[in-house]
C-alpha cells in the first residue's frame, strides 16, 4: 500500500537526472477508489495506460514490494515500453509461497473483517511501520501519519482482499512469463535486514532473470525511507549506465 508518499526523500534527487513520475495508482494513497481489475496483470494495465495518458513511449520503472511485482508485470505485458526495470525487494514467485494475511484475507470470514481495518488505531500503523524498519530510528517525523491517513478512505481495505484472492495464481503465472523480459537491465535493491521478502529469494531472481544485478543496503523492507542517501546514489548509477539522457 506503498504510494507517492513513500518517495518523498527520493524524487527530488532522481529528477535532477531523470523525468520522474509517481503515481497514486487507483485504490491506493490519494487517488480514486473504485472496482478495476486488482490482479498484477491488470495493475500492469492500469500503469500503462497511465503512460499513455501522459504521453510516455518508453519508461523505466521503479516498483518496491508489490510494486516491484507490477512492474514486472508491465515488462511481461509490453517489453517494448520498459528501458530497465528497478526492483525494490519486490515479491516474487519465490517468496511468496505462503503468507497468513493474504490467505486470510482470501477467506470469506478474512474477506467480512477487512473493513474494519480502516479503522484500527494509528498505533496499529505505527507498529506495522516498525516491522518494515531494520532500525526504527530512521523512521522519520510525519511518517506514520502519512501512511495512516490513506488506510482510513472507505475502499482501501475492499481492495486488498481482492489482490489477496488473485496472488498465489498471479506469481504462478509471472514465475513462467517472467522469462519473456529478457534483456531489459534490471536492478534488484534489496534490504539486508527484510523482514518481509526473503533477501534469499534475491538469489533465485538472479538465477533465472538475464541481465540482472543486485545491490543491498543494510536496511529492511523500506531502504528509500531507511536509507535515502544510499538508495538515490545506487539508482543514479545504475540509471546512468543505462538510461539515455532525459
Amino acid at each position: 500500500m506503498g504510494f507517492s508518499f513513500s518517495f518523498s526523500e527520493n524524487l527530488h534527487e532522481l529528477s535532477q537526472h531523470a523525468t520522474v513520475y509517481a503515481p497514486d495508482l487507483l485504490n491506493t494513497g490519494y487517488s480514486d477508489r473504485t472496482k478495476i481489475d486488482a490482479t498484477l496483470m491488470g495493475v500492469a494495465q492500469q500503469v500503462l495506460e497511465f503512460m499513455d495518458a501522459v504521453g510516455i513511449a518508453k519508461a523505466g520503472l521503479l516498483g518496491s514490494s508489490h510494486g516491484g511485482s507490477v512492474a514486472m508485470a508491465v515488462a511481461v505485458r509490453a517489453p517494448q515500453r520498459v528501458s530497465l526495470l528497478i526492483l525494490v525487494s519486490p515479491t516474487n514467485p519465490w517468496s511468496e509461497t505462503g503468507r497468513l494475511g493474504v490467505t486470510i484475507f482470501s477467506t470469506r470470514m478474512g474477506s467480512s473483517l477487512a473493513p474494519l481495518i480502516r479503522f484500527l488505531p494509528r498505533a496499529a500503523t505505527d507498529l506495522f511501520l516498525k516491522r518494515m524498519y531494520h532500525d526504527c530510528s530512521r523512521i522519520l517525523p510525519g511518517t506514520v501519519q502519512e501512511y495512516d491517513k490513506p488506510m482510513k478512505i472507505p475502499g482501501t481495505t475492499q481492495y486488498l482482499v481482492q489482490v489477496a484472492k488473485s496472488w498465489y495464481k498471479d506469481f504462478a503465472d509471472l514465475k513462467i512469463a517472467m522469462q519473456t523480459s529478457g534483456d531489459i537491465p534490471k536492478l534488484l535493491l534489496w534490504g539486508t535486514g527484510d523482514p518481509v521478502v526473503s533477501l534469499s529469494s534475491a538469489r533465485k531472481m538472479l538465477e533465472h532473470l538475464s541481465n540482472t544485478e543486485l545491490v543491498t543496503l543494510d536496511a529492511g523492507h523500506l531502504p528509500y525511507e531507511e536509507l535515502p542517501k544510499e538508495f538515490n546514489r545506487a539508482v543514479i548509477d545504475f540509471l546512468l549506465r543505462f538510461s539515455p539522457s532525459r
